[in-house]
């Protein structure tokens, strides 16, 4: 793999587990809004106390090592998409190609309606390509910097409009009163 075969290898793999996904039959269980879910997010992995080529600190205190990105799908957490990282890029650093990606994969699988669901370091602009293919996406956006004009339209909907999922989830839809 060393000797530059590391993409294609890697290729083929990803092209093997989602060859695995269809063909076993395994289904990709929506959320309550019939939305598939594509979850995204970097995974920091400790190397500290290695001599690993490309280890770096990540953005957990004191943890040296790796923080590749995994996108997962459905309920059952399917892993569609994953991308190697130094530990010192920034999650949303090449975010875009690889949630791109992930979107595409997940549609290989017959799905068409899809949730991209990032935390707060996914909180950029950029991320709004998920519209671009087709998918909703949700974002967690971090209260210092959030200005967006539907904060003040989700503050103004009256209580019935919310539903209570979880002790600290709340959803709304459109055009509910």
């Amino acid at each position: 793999m060393a000797d530059g075969h590391l993409e294609s290898a890697l290729r083929m793999v990803r092209q093997a587990n989602l060859d695995l996904i269809l063909r076993s039959g395994a289904s990709i269980t929506p959320c309550s809004t019939g939305h598939a879910c594509l979850d995204g997010d970097t995974t920091p992995q400790d190397n500290g106390k290695t001599k690993k080529e490309g280890v770096s600190r990540t953005y957990m205190p004191d943890v040296f090592g790796f923080a590749p990105m995994f996108v997962f799908a459905g309920v059952e957490g399917w892993c569609i998409r994953e991308e190697f990282r130094p530990g010192k890029q920034h999650g949303q650093k090449g975010a875009t190609a690889v949630l791109r990606a992930a979107i595409q994969d997940l549609r290989s699988q017959g799905v068409e309606l899809i949730l991209v669901r990032l935390d707060s370091a996914f909180d950029a602009a950029e991320n709004a390509m998920a519209q671009a293919e087709g998918a909703d996406f949700l974002v967690k956006g971090n209260p210092a910097h959030v200005r967006w004009d539907w904060v003040k339209e989700a503050e103004a909907l009256s209580g019935r409009a919310w539903t209570r999922t979880g002790r600290n989830r709340r959803e709304t839809y459109p055009n509910q009163t």
